[in-house]
C-alpha cells in the first residue's frame, strides 16, 4: 500500500519467517512508490535470521526511519548485521548528496532516526556495532539500549563514539535503563553527552 506510513505488528509471534516476509514486502513496496517510515516489531520471537532479513531490507534502499525491535533475541550477530546495513545506508546517502542526485520520496531520503534495541541480547560485539553507528550518524535522534546487559566497558565504548560525533549527532533521547552501569561508566557517558546540544531525555 503506497500510502502506508506506519506498520505496528508488535507482540504477534511473527518469528523469523514472518519477519523475512515483511521485510521482502516492504522492500517491494518501496520500489513501487511506498513510503513506510515506521516499523514496530517488538516482542515477536525474532532471532538473528530475522535481523538478517531486516538488514537486507536496509541494503535494498528502504528508508525506514523508526524501527522498534525491543524484546527480540537478535543476538550479537543479528545486531551487527542490522546496524552495519544502517551505516552503509548512511554512507550511500552521503554519496548521493555529494553527487547532487535527487532522491525520490519513496527511497532512503534520510538515515535512521529512532532505533529501539532493548532486550535484544546484543552483547559487547553488538554494542560496538551500535557505537559505530553513533560515530557516523547525522540523523539518529532516539536510541534505546535498555535491558541490554551493558556494563562500564560498553558505556566507555558508547561514550567514545558519541564524543567523536558530538557536533553532528542530533541525539535527543538516550535510554539506558535496566543495565549494569556503575559510577565509572556513568562518568564516561556524562563526559560525552553533556556536549550534545539537543539532548532532552536520558
Amino acid at each position: 500500500h503506497s500510502a502506508l506510513k506506519s506498520l505496528d505488528v508488535g507482540f504477534n509471534n511473527v518469528g523469523n519467517e514472518g519477519c523475512a516476509a515483511l521485510a521482502s514486502a516492504i522492500r517491494s513496496a518501496a520500489s513501487n512508490g511506498g513510503s513506510l517510515h515506521t516499523l514496530y516489531l517488538a516482542g515477536n520471537c525474532i532471532a538473528k535470521e530475522g535481523a538478517f532479513a531486516l538488514s537486507e531490507m536496509y541494503k535494498g534502499g528502504v528508508g525506514i526511519r523508526r524501527l522498534h525491535v525491543t524484546g527480540n533475541k537478535f543476538g550479537p550477530e543479528g545486531i551487527h548485521a542490522l546496524v552495519q546495513a544502517m551505516i552503509q545506508q548512511q554512507e550511500r546517502i552521503k554519496r548521493f548528496h555529494h553527487s547532487s542526485e535527487i532522491l525520490s520520496h519513496n527511497r532512503e531520503d534520510g538515515g535512521i532516526e529512532e532505533l529501539f534495541l532493548g532486550g535484544t541480547g546484543m552483547g559487547s560485539f553488538g554494542c560496538e556495532s551500535v557505537a559505530k553507528l553513533l560515530e557516523v550518524s547525522k540523523t539518529l535522534q532516539v536510541i534505546s539500549l535498555a535491558n541490554c546487559n551493558l556494563d562500564d566497558k560498553e558505556a566507555e565504548v558508547l561514550a567514545d563514539a558519541i564524543s567523536k560525533n558530538v557536533q553532528e549527532l542530533p541525539l535527543r533521547s538516550l535510554q539506558l535503563s535496566f543495565n549494569s552501569l556503575t559510577c565509572k561508566g556513568i562518568e564516561s557517558l556524562m563526559n560525552a553527552v553533556w556536549k550534545l546540544r539537543g539532548l532532552k531525555e536520558l
